[in-house]
C-alpha cells in the first residue's frame, strides 16, 4: 500500500545526498586545472604574482617614460621660453639685442633741450626776483615820503600853535605865578581841543 518515510530514514538519506554532492564538488576542485586551490603551493602563487606584479610595474613604467618624452618633445617644439609673454622680463640676452636696436632719444628719459629750458629757468627767476626788489623799494620809498609829508604838517601845526599861545600868553599879563600857571594851562588845554578838533593832535 502506501509506503511512509521515516524521519530517521529520511535523515539518512538526506546526509548520503549531501556527502555525494561534496564529493562531486570536491572532484572537480581537485581534477580542474584552472580551479583548482588543493595541492597547490603557497609560495608558488606567490612567486607567480610578484611576477605578473613586475611584468605590470615595467609596463607602466615604460608607459609613464613614454608619455613624459611625448611631453618633453611638445614642450621643447611649440612652448620654448622665447614665445612666453613675460620672456623679455627675463631674458638673458636683453642688453645685447638693444644696444644693436636704434632707439629714439626721447624715449630713455633724455632731454636735448633742457639746458635752455633752464637757462629760460633762470632768466625767469632772475626777472621776479628784481620785480619783488623794486616793488619793496618802491614801498619803502612811498612810506618815507608820507612820513615826512606827515612830520612836516605836524611841525607846522605846532609851530602856528606855539605863536598863537605865544601871543595870546603875552596879551594877557599875570599878576602872580599861580595866574600865570593856570592860564598858561588853560590855554594848553584850549589849544588841544581846538588842535583835536581839526586832527592835528597826536596822543
Amino acid at each position: 500500500m502506501f509506503q511512509v518515510e521515516l524521519p530517521r530514514e529520511r535523515k539518512a538519506r538526506e546526509s548520503a545526498e549531501r556527502r555525494r554532492n561534496y564529493e562531486a564538488e570536491r572532484r572537480g576542485r581537485i581534477f580542474n586545472d584552472k580551479f583548482r586551490t588543493i595541492g597547490v603551493s603557497f609560495y608558488a602563487d606567490v612567486k607567480q604574482y610578484n611576477r605578473a606584479a613586475c611584468l605590470l610595474q615595467r609596463r607602466q613604467e615604460a608607459a609613464d617614460r613614454s608619455a613624459h618624452q611625448a611631453r618633453a618633445v611638445f614642450w621643447h617644439q611649440n612652448q620654448n621660453p622665447e614665445s612666453r609673454r613675460e620672456f623679455d622680463l627675463n631674458d638673458p640676452d636683453a642688453l645685447k639685442k638693444t644696444e644693436s636696436q636704434m632707439v629714439l632719444p626721447g624715449l630713455l628719459g633724455e632731454d636735448p633741450e633742457s639746458g635752455i629750458r633752464q637757462q629760460r629757468q633762470q632768466e625767469q627767476l632772475r626777472d621776479w626776483l628784481l620785480q619783488q626788489r623794486n616793488e619793496l623799494q618802491q614801498k619803502r620809498l612811498q612810506k618815507k615820503i608820507d612820513g615826512e609829508r606827515a612830520l612836516t604838517c605836524w611841525s607846522q601845526v605846532v609851530i602856528h600853535n606855539d605863536r598863537g599861545v605865544k601871543l595870546q600868553w603875552r596879551r594877557e599879563k599875570p599878576t602872580s605865578s599861580t595866574t600865570q600857571t593856570t592860564t598858561h594851562n588853560r590855554l594848553i588845554v584850549n589849544w588841544r581841543n581846538t588842535d583835536s578838533k581839526k586832527g592835528y593832535f597826536l596822543k
